[in-house]
């Protein structure tokens, strides 16, 4: 692309354009080392490798107790539901057939007073009738939205209670003091793209619902949030996407951008595979954000277009995309009627 010395508005715009690109390229230099430090961080020490105490630490185990292993496998941010496979443990002597035992998990994510009257949603696991292990995978339901991908974030709130069933019928809830030295769990992150940013131990009086008439032995909270390297990747692709989207509409010749628009616009809705694998189209922000920017791509190829066939045809019904009366001669620059190729002296000299 040539531009005439002499055109200041376009030498403007040009570097313009040019520290535009400066200041984006030197930004991607300098969250370079953030990114690389940070997924070396994931590679080194994978959240797999990291287990945590999900209940107090209430000293050694009595004769009866139970260790659960919550294993996170994945979280379906669509269904707000995170999927848990168990692994547990059963400890016990002759008190096994004296009764059933259940571990049951209540989603505890206090989010709205006008729902403190409703019974929260609960996981029962069955323990088994003699000391063994098991292993059991449930679904339970989390808060976030998937929408604002990749600024994402959900919340996981757990609350256990042991419930021991008698032969003759009678249901008994452990309160937490009793429930000290029965109850072990412990928590393993492996979902992909999503780390543990929050573990808290929670006071079960806070989160205790109305219409419940025990109380949590156990309560705790988890907020899962994109790494670091993801959330920087995601914005720097969608950033110069943009960027180089602008440059393309306004720079290339009306002939080579009419033969490539279709290319173009399937390269920009190619970058939502890139991103957003897995995740149903229309759910986040970036959806929106691609298709404004296929919209803006059709809507300066329908503007250059009208531009085009209005210079054309010689009209002058749009100020601005009005063909010109006259140019420069190629050979000695006077001006010349816009259709000649050159002046008469010029055509004159060279047919001598």
């Amino acid at each position: 692309m040539h531009i005439n010395p002499q055109n200041r508005a376009a030498i403007f715009s040009i570097r313009a354009l040019f520290f535009g690109v400066t200041t984006l390229f030197v930004l991607c230099l300098a969250v370079l080392p953030l990114v690389l430090k940070d997924a070396a961080h994931d590679i080194s020490l994978p959240p797999s490798d990291q287990v945590v105490a999900f209940t107090q630490d209430d000293g050694a185990p009595t004769t009866h107790y139970t260790r659960l292993h919550m294993h996170i496998v994945s979280l379906d941010e669509v269904n707000e539901q995170a999927r848990i496979h168990i692994h547990g443990f059963r400890s016990c002597d002759t008190e096994c057939g004296a009764f059933e035992e259940r571990i049951l998990l209540f989603n505890a994510d206090k989010k709205n007073d006008h729902l403190e009257d409703a019974i929260p949603v609960s996981q029962r696991i069955q323990l088994p009738d003699d000391p063994r292990e098991f292993n059991e995978d449930i679904n339970f339901p989390m808060r976030g939205s998937v929408f604002f991908y990749p600024f994402d974030k959900y919340k996981l709130a757990i609350g256990a209670v042991v419930e021991r069933k008698y032969p003759d019928g009678k249901v008994v809830i452990l309160s937490p003091e009793e429930t000290k030295g029965h109850l072990f769990i412990t928590l393993e992150d492996n979902v992909p793209n999503a780390n543990i940013s929050l573990l808290k131990i929670i006071d079960p009086q806070t989160v205790k619902p109305k219409r419940l008439g025990y109380v949590y032995a156990f309560a705790s909270q988890l907020k899962f949030e994109r790494p670091t390297y993801s959330v920087v990747t995601v914005m720097l692709v969608i950033l110069l996407s943009i960027v180089m989207t602008i440059f393309t509409m306004f720079t290339q010749p009306f002939d080579k951008l009419i033969l490539n628009t279709s290319a173009l616009i399937f390269g920009v809705w190619s970058i939502r595979s890139l991103l957003l694998t897995g995740y149903p189209s229309d759910i986040t922000l970036l959806d929106t954000v691609l298709q404004a920017m296929v919209v803006f791509i059709l809507m300066v190829l329908a503007f250059r277009s009208m531009n085009f066939f209005h210079r054309i045809s010689y009209m002058r019904v749009l100020p601005w995309a009005k063909a010109p009366l006259s140019k420069e001669c190629p050979y000695c620059f006077t001006d010349i009627k816009f259709k000649a190729k050159k002046c008469s002296s010029c055509a004159s000299d060279l047919r001598s």
